[in-house]
């Protein structure tokens, strides 16, 4: 064979190989971008839910359940703390 001739089937051979490796890491970025969105969506929604699990929390917090209380409910005193138990006065 003509040295050309194998020197063109080299080069072509070796553009091929550099053009599937620059397509195989733009993909990897691609991939790697999508999974970082996708983390920062996770990390959104988890504060989110975290947000309504303390707005819940103060919704149904005994304090504010007691207050809200119509009088015919409500204890006759209000519970005091003594020792480690609750008495009322």
């Amino acid at each position: 064979m003509n040295l050309v001739f194998r020197t063109t089937i080299l080069s072509a051979w070796i553009l091929a190989v550099g053009l599937i490796a620059v397509s195989l890491e733009s993909q990897e970025i691609l991939i790697g971008h999508r999974i970082q969105n996708l983390l920062e969506q996770r990390e959104k929604l988890v504060e989110k839910v975290r947000r309504l699990e303390i707005r819940y929390n103060r919704m149904v917090s005994p304090d504010l359940l007691e207050r809200e209380l119509p009088e015919s409910f409500q204890p006759e005193g209000r519970p005091m703390a003594a020792g480690g138990r609750l008495v009322r006065n």
